[in-house]
């Protein structure tokens, strides 16, 4: 009887105890639980600021190609132009030489330097393209509408001034061959062809309005810039 009683005692203790780490067992899932769902929100948050902080670098490297790649292509275009200048500045020098030549009936110095005048011009005239075109292509690498608006007042100077050096390479052309024409005593033809190079200099003037509007707008917009 004693024994039996002991037994029951050692059951009722087997359950209280049994009980008892079931519950601990289960208060300790539930904060396992918790902590392990506060960590996977951490690693979340963690995921979302890092994935900013990329977005952000890259959206940072991108502005910062750009901002090089436009400095870049910019001051490729400022080479062309001044270059184009100083072309077009030795192709002055030619058609005037040319036209004291003309002048004193030196028809053979004034040929050739209304060929040489022609050359020039014409170099001018590409390089005044080719910087156009390198302008234009910097608008690509710039949201600031200030460095557009300058990028197309350039453009528009610079396609201008290759329109100018058109018309004085014609010019120096139809000056040529009148010349060539009084050289060989045909002064009638020399005349027409005079007068054809006199028409390429009054479009020479006139599309010099429009180059001096464009370089206007330019200065207008550095003056905003400083």
């Amino acid at each position: 009887m004693n024994i039996l009683k002991v037994g029951v005692v050692i059951l009722s203790a087997l359950v209280i105890i049994s009980t008892g780490f079931a519950i601990v067992s289960q208060t300790t899932n539930i904060n396992l639980r918790e902590e392990i769902s506060s960590i996977e929100s951490d690693l979340e948050t963690l995921r979302f600021e890092l994935n900013s902080t990329k977005n952000l670098l890259q959206e940072r490297t991108e502005e910062l190609n750009n901002t090089i790649s436009f400095i870049r292509i910019y001051l490729k275009a400022d080479g062309k132009f001044y270059s184009a200048s100083d072309t077009q500045s030795t192709a002055d020098s030619k058609y005037s030489l040319a036209g004291d030549y003309y002048d004193t009936d030196e028809w053979d110095s004034a040929i050739q330097y209304y060929s040489d005048a022609m050359a020039y011009y014409s170099n001018a005239g590409q390089k005044y393209r080719d910087a156009a075109a390198l302008y234009e292509n910097a608008k690509n690498y710039t949201n600031d509408t200030i460095y557009k608006n300058l990028c197309d007042a350039l453009y528009n100077m610079c396609m201008s001034a290759s329109q100018l050096m058109y018309y004085m390479y014609e010019a120096a052309e139809y000056m040529k061959s009148a010349c060539q024409y009084y050289k060989n005593g045909d002064f009638a033809t020399g005349g027409d062809m005079v007068d054809k190079a006199n028409s390429r200099i009054t479009l020479h003037d006139e599309e010099v309005e429009n180059y001096n509007n464009y370089l206007t707008e330019y200065k207008n917009i550095l003056i905003n810039l400083s």
